[in-house]
Order: C-alpha cells, then sequence, then structure tokens
C-alpha cells in the first residue's frame, strides 16, 4: 500500500509544472540548443553582448560621472590637487613620455620582485610539502605554524622582508 502512494507520488510531482522532464542535451532538444556533443550554438547577438557589457559600462560610466563630479562642483580650485580630472591624470600619467617611462619602469620592477617571490614560494612550499609528508609527526609540528602563515596580512610581512634583505632588488 505505501509503495502504491510513492508511486501515485512520483507520477503526479512535475519539477517545473508544465509536463514531464526534458532531457536538454538530448534528442528532443531543439536546433541549436543544448550541451550534447554536435549540438550547434547561437551565434551572439546584439542583445546578448548589451547583457554581457551593459552592466560594467554603465558601472564605469558612472565612476567616471562621480569622478567629474567631486573633481569640478564639490573640490574648489585650489583643492583640484586632490583629485584632478580623469583627462588629466591620464594625460600626465600616459601621455608624457617621462612619467610613462617611469610607470612601466616601476612596472617592470614590480614584475621582477613579483616573479622573485613566486619562484621563492613555490620552491620554499614544494620543500616543505615534502618534508610534512615524511612523517605524521613532522605534518603535526609544522601544520599550524603553516595556517598561521595564512593568517597573516602580506602587508604586514612585506616591512619586515624589507628591513631583512634590504629594500634594493
Amino acid at each position: 500500500m505505501q509503495e502504491s502512494r510513492v508511486a501515485e507520488t512520483a507520477q503526479t510531482v512535475q519539477p517545473d509544472g508544465d509536463g514531464p522532464p526534458r532531457d536538454p542535451g538530448g534528442e528532443g532538444a531543439p536546433e541549436g540548443r543544448g550541451s550534447g556533443i554536435g549540438a550547434t550554438r547561437r551565434p551572439w547577438s546584439a542583445g546578448r553582448w548589451g547583457r554581457l557589457l551593459g552592466p560594467p559600462a554603465a558601472v564605469a560610466t558612472g565612476v567616471v560621472g562621480v569622478w567629474y563630479l567631486f573633481t569640478y562642483y564639490v573640490l574648489d580650485r585650489d583643492q583640484q590637487f586632490f583629485l584632478p580630472p580623469m583627462h588629466r591624470v591620464v594625460n600626465v600619467g600616459f601621455l608624457t613620455w617621462g612619467n610613462l617611462e617611469q610607470v612601466l619602469l616601476g612596472l617592470w620592477r614590480t614584475t621582477q620582485v613579483t616573479l622573485a617571490g613566486l619562484l621563492l614560494a613555490i620552491v620554499g612550499g614544494m620543500a616543505i610539502a615534502v618534508v610534512m609528508s615524511q612523517a605524521r609527526w613532522l605534518e603535526r609540528s609544522i601544520f599550524p605554524y603553516a595556517v598561521a602563515v595564512q593568517a597573516v596580512p602580506i602587508v604586514a610581512i612585506s616591512p619586515l622582508i624589507g628591513l631583512w634583505w634590504g629594500w634594493d632588488f
């Protein structure tokens, strides 16, 4: 008797309320839909591009608008050095070669330091992992410190590293 109730319930419950369950990628799928092998994809339409790029473009436009609003209407003329207009920032920061050269040089140095730190982290992490995998007591003694190091922000560690090894790379 209980089995028949389960069977009746299973037949009357419909997942989306308008019919039996469908196989979205199977044989019954409409042309151009589904994710099966050989399924065709719809081309990107203007509306699809708009839904994808519209919200980030609207946020960027709003940020630029608020930037200009603060620069010209909130700040006095003598306070505009706090937040210069965007076109002046782009002109001085990126279109003036002397300043762009400094920005690119700083970017290159930062990239070098970052890659050196990544290399040290990979080698050190692999070495510690190998040591921890050798014995259970080594893992239990090292693991708490590994967790504690992950909880410390990099901003707190970087001044110590600079003091220990120097700021010149």
